[in-house]
């Protein structure tokens, strides 16, 4: 199921604009056109087909149809429709990632609650593990 996102728009960068610098907002924006910078947000981001984004981006939800460069930090949904290109990381703090057939994703992601963000990742715990039985046979 597709992730959800609030039909009325709060702003509109429609194609042809070209914006570069900070963007922080309320509600649902959507952009269309060029963007470059920073992109800080509780709330929803649409990233339509036509639209170019090289940005941090931090957001509540984000669905995604047109051309990112950069990483993704959500905390409830990312949605990577068919004719987007996403290259960055992506980090999520919920467990909505939707990549749609055709979607091209070149990059890392991090999913899980925001706590389980921060521990080591399994490898490591298994590593750690692993060390601590060979050094107990080594006492033995």
């Amino acid at each position: 199921m597709p992730a959800k996102v609030e039909s009325e728009l709060t702003a509109f960068l429609s194609s042809g604009t070209n914006f570069k610098g900070d963007l922080t907002f309320e509600g649902t924006v959507r952009i269309d056109g060029r963007f470059e910078g920073n992109i800080n947000s509780k709330d929803s981001l649409v990233i339509g087909e036509n639209a170019v984004v090289d940005a941090e981006v931090h957001v509540g939800r984000v669905v995604i149809s047109g051309r990112v460069s950069g990483n993704i930090s959500a905390v409830e949904s990312v949605e990577i429709n068919t004719k987007a290109k996403v290259h960055g990381n992506i980090k999520l703090s919920g467990n909505q990632l939707i990549i749609h057939e055709g979607a091209v994703f070149s990059g890392g992601c991090e999913m899980g609650a925001s706590e389980t963000l921060n521990e080591p990742p399994l490898r490591e715990l298994r590593e750690a593990r692993l060390k601590g039985q060979l050094k107990e046979a080594d006492n033995l």
